[in-house]
């Protein structure tokens, strides 16, 4: 069986299933004498408790002199298991999960009973009610149109066939985004090769499955980029080649395509190489992309580039490794970024830091904490903050890129201190609490989980694998069970 065709039977069956185990001990009559009161014992499957979850009990005494008798919880939806043993019979373990909710209704009592040397009839109990435990916290019904999450774009049509499968009937969200290299696209001469074939099954594979499509297009080609560049990771010289290319991607794929963003982190220099760090200068291409795009394509939403949340940084000889990105957002604005956007991108990354906390320092004996730009919910009420401030309030957010790091179970040592602070159970609800938070808020728009593949093509070594929902092998983490196992809207 393929890797990928296990990975869909994990991820079809992994969380629905359920194990229940009646295991008889003492299977032989006990000696003579008083009948002793039994006990059952309770043992609830281990899984770390999530904010979603509720646990079931972990053991109930005897509630009566003449039978024990315990229901136990079910996945949501199912029943319960009630276990009658006699005096003198034998015990019981009832093994059960720890996903569920309270008990609706016991199940037809069962006799439990050891093999006598001649015919006994057990005694019926009446059911009795569960000892009452947690109230369980709904998972949040999610908006299918409001959610997306990017995909790694260097994998196999057959891959990612089932990829989208699995994100239209597991996680059931309407956008997938792909990243858009041009570098490896477009040839000195303007004709496109064969990735760009591919990049053309990858948009038709999504489209036939009733996708939106949105995509992030970055990187000039070398032989477009200035004298001197020493890698593909900036703009190109002259910035119509590149609004030129979004135009043509804009008026093929039309209808097949809904939503392109122009460039991504244009404030970090390792996005940005070979020209001037600056709002002002990112909005010079964005312009020229809209109006391009705009010119053949009016329907086309434009999106502005999501920024890498920093308080900034310079290199010692005096160059900008990485602007504020607050900065960076108002100097667009004095640019015209009004003018020349359908909506604002955001990546409000969280660090280590939970998404509905806020600066600073809430956490007095780790790092990544002390400035707005490491929250979540900083990074988007700053942005929209600056929005009103120029009178763009009416213009949307998209949160182009968000989400949470965690090297438990990768078996390597984290790429940085802040990804241990973040279990892959804490990553799950981080997820959840910012989709929920995030389709409350009436200016926010759509959001895009980052990422869904990326630690099957990395292994456990590659930062962005950290915040991959598939693990290196394939397998779903929680943060993938939830969004499987909650509601649509």
């Amino acid at each position: 069986m393929g890797g990928m065709e296990k990975m869909r039977l994990l991820n079809r069956f992994a969380v629905v299933s359920v194990l229940i185990a009646i295991t008889v001990g003492a299977l032989t009559a006990v000696s003579c004498g008083p009948a002793p009161i039994t006990q059952i014992y309770v043992t609830a499957t281990p899984m770390p408790q999530a904010t979603f979850l509720v646990t079931a009990p972990a053991t109930t005494e005897t509630p009566t002199q003449g039978a024990a008798t315990w229901v136990g919880p079910l996945i949501t939806g199912e029943g319960g298991v009630l276990v009658t043993i006699t005096p003198g019979g034998p015990t019981a373990t009832w093994i059960g999960p720890v996903l569920g909710v309270p008990t609706p209704s016991p199940l037809p009592t069962v006799p439990v009973t050891a093999a006598p040397p001649t015919e006994v009839v057990p005694t019926q109990v009446p059911p009795v009610e569960s000892p009452p435990g947690p109230s369980p916290t709904p998972l949040p019904a999610l908006r299918a149109d409001f959610m997306g999450i990017q995909i790694h774009p260097g994998i196999e049509r057959e891959m990612l066939v089932d990829l989208l499968n699995m994100v239209k009937f597991d996680l059931r969200m309407r956008w997938i985004k792909y990243q858009v290299d041009w570098s490896q696209l477009q040839e000195p001469d303007g004709s496109y090769n064969i990735n760009f074939q591919r990049l053309e099954d990858y948009i038709q594979a999504a489209h036939n499955e009733d996708f939106e499509v949105f995509i992030s297009v970055v990187n000039a080609p070398m032989w477009a980029r200035p004298a001197g560049s020493e890698g593909p990771n900036g703009p190109p010289a002259d910035y119509s080649l590149y609004a030129n290319f979004v135009a043509y991607l804009a008026e093929h794929f039309v209808n097949r395509v809904d939503a392109i963003e122009i460039w991504n982190e244009p404030n970090l220099s390792i996005d940005w190489t070979g020209a001037p760090i600056s709002g002002a200068e990112y909005m010079r291409l964005l312009r020229l992309s809209y109006e391009a795009i705009k010119a053949v394509n009016p329907n086309m939403i434009v999106v502005s580039a999501g920024l890498g949340p920093t308080g900034g940084s310079m290199a010692p000889d005096g160059s900008i490794v990485a602007m504020d990105d607050r900065e960076f957002l108002r100097q667009m604005y004095d640019a015209g970024l009004a003018s020349y956007s359908d909506a604002v991108g955001v990546h409000p990354y969280g660090w280590g830091n939970p998404p509905l906390s806020r600066c600073c320092d809430p956490f007095p004996d780790r790092g990544w904490d002390e400035h707005p730009s490491f929250f979540f919910l900083n990074t988007i009420e700053d942005y929209r903050a600056i929005m009103e401030q120029y009178g763009d309030g009416a213009k949307p957010i998209w949160i182009t890129e968000f989400g949470w790091p965690t090297y438990e179970g990768f078996g390597v040592p984290a790429p940085e201190p802040f990804f241990d602070y973040v279990s892959e159970w804490d990553q799950a609800n981080y997820i959840m609490e910012a989709f929920a938070w995030g389709q409350s808020q009436p200016y926010i728009q759509r959001m895009f989980l980052w990422n869904l593949n990326f630690a099957i093509f990395q292994g456990p070594n590659g930062q962005q694998a950290g915040y991959a929902i598939l693990r290196p092998d394939g397998t779903p983490r929680p943060a993938y069970q939830l969004l499987r196992e909650s509601p649509r809207q």
